[in-house]
C-alpha cells in the first residue's frame, strides 16, 4: 500500500518506521531541513539494546498529489486548523487516519470532504529523540474506529495496514474508543506534568496514588462507564504498563511546546459544564497546565 503521513514527530516516525517494512512511506514534515535528514539518513529507531534504520519512499514538506490508499494525520490537535488547507486539496477518496489525543477535534473532522475518516487511539509508547531519531519504550497497539464512512472498506483498510508487531485492532464504536483513552490522559497527563514524574509513579506512591483516585472521581461523573472499580484498574494498568514514560503533556512542557491541554482538559470541561457536573479539581490542573505553558512557551 502506499501511506502518506502527515506529522514527523514521535507518533508520525514511529508509523513511517513500523509501516515501511510492508508499505511505501511518504512522509510529509514540517520543515524542509527534517525531511531532507529523513532522506538522507533514514528514520533511526531505537527499542531496547537495538536500533534499526527505516527508509521511507519520500519525505517532504508536504503533500504532492501523491495516490495515497491512505493518509495519516499523527499532528497535534491544535496543528490541524492550519492543515485545513491542505487536507481539503488531498482527493476525498483517499482515506483519513486521524491520531489525535483528546477529543477535542471532532467538530473539525464535520468539515472535510473525505468519504472515509478514521480515528485512531495510540498504545505505543514512543519519544522522539532527534529530527529523525526514535526511541521506542513499549509496544502496545493502535485501536481504531470509523467516523464516516464505509464499514466493510474499512475493516479491509486495517487489516491491510497491519505489519508483524504493530497491530490494528478495529473498535465498533468512536466514540467510546475515544473517551476510554480521554479517561486515561485526564489522569495521567496533567498529575505527571505538574508532578514531573513517569506515569508509574501514580501507582507506586501511595500519595500521588489518592490524588490520581480523588481526580478519577471527577473525570468519572463526567465521563461515567459501566464498573468504577474496573475503570480505575485499568487507568492504573496503563501507568504500570507505562511506568518509565514521560506523558507527552510533561514532554511538551519540557521542551517548551504547547500543550493539548484544551483537546483533552478543556474539552473535558466543556463536558461537565453542558452536563451540570463541577469538576473543581480539574479545573484548577487545567489552569495551571495553562499556566505553565504560557510561561515556558511565550
Amino acid at each position: 500500500m502506499k501511506i502518506g503521513i502527515i506529522g514527523a514527530g514521535s507518533i508520525g516516525l514511529l508509523f513511517a518506521c513500523c509501516l515501511g517494512e510492508r508499505h511505501d512511506i511518504y512522509l510529509y514534515c514540517r520543515t524542509e531541513e527534517q525531511a531532507a535528514k529523513i532522506g538522507k539518513e533514514g528514520i533511526l529507531l531505537r527499542e531496547g539494546e537495538r536500533e534499526i534504520r527505516c527508509r521511507v519512499r519520500r519525505s517532504a514538506a508536504g503533500y504532492a498529489g501523491e495516490d495515497l490508499d491512505c493518509l495519516i494525520v499523527a499532528v497535534k490537535s491544535y496543528h490541524l486548523p492550519a492543515l485545513a488547507g491542505e487536507l481539503k486539496k488531498i482527493p476525498g477518496r483517499i482515506p483519513l487516519l486521524f491520531l489525535q489525543n483528546g477529543m477535542g477535534h471532532l467538530p473539525f473532522l464535520e468539515g472535510l470532504p473525505h468519504r472515509t475518516l478514521i480515528l485512531g487511539s495510540v498504545e505505543h509508547g514512543a519519544m522522539r529523540t532527534e529530527a529523525n531519531r526514535l526511541h521506542l519504550k513499549g509496544r502496545g497497539v493502535t485501536r481504531v474506529a470509523l467516523f464516516r464512512g464505509d464499514r466493510e472498506f474499512f475493516a479491509r483498510l486495517a487489516k491491510g495496514l497491519e505489519v508483524p508487531g504493530f497491530p490494528f485492532l478495529v473498535e465498533d464504536d468512536a466514540e467510546e474508543m475515544l473517551v476510554r483513552k480521554l479517561r486515561v490522559n485526564l489522569i495521567i497527563n496533567p498529575l505527571t506534568a505538574l508532578l514531573q514524574i513517569p506515569n508509574g509513579k501514580l501507582a507506586e506512591n501511595p500519595d500521588f496514588y489518592q490524588a490520581a483516585r480523588k481526580l478519577f472521581d471527577e473525570v468519572f461523573a463526567i465521563f461515567p462507564a459501566d464498573g468504577r472499580e474496573e475503570t480505575i484498574r485499568h487507568v492504573m494498568q496503563v501507568c504500570r504498563n507505562t511506568a518509565g514514560n514521560r506523558s507527552s503533556m510533561w514532554k511538551d512542557l519540557a521542551e517548551g511546546r504547547r500543550t493539548e491541554a484544551e483537546a483533552i482538559l478543556g474539552y473535558a470541561l466543556e463536558k461537565g459544564k453542558e452536563r451540570g457536573i463541577r469538576a473543581p479539581i480539574l479545573e484548577t490542573l487545567y489552569l495551571l497546565i495553562k499556566g505553565l505553558e504560557r510561561e515556558k512557551v511565550e
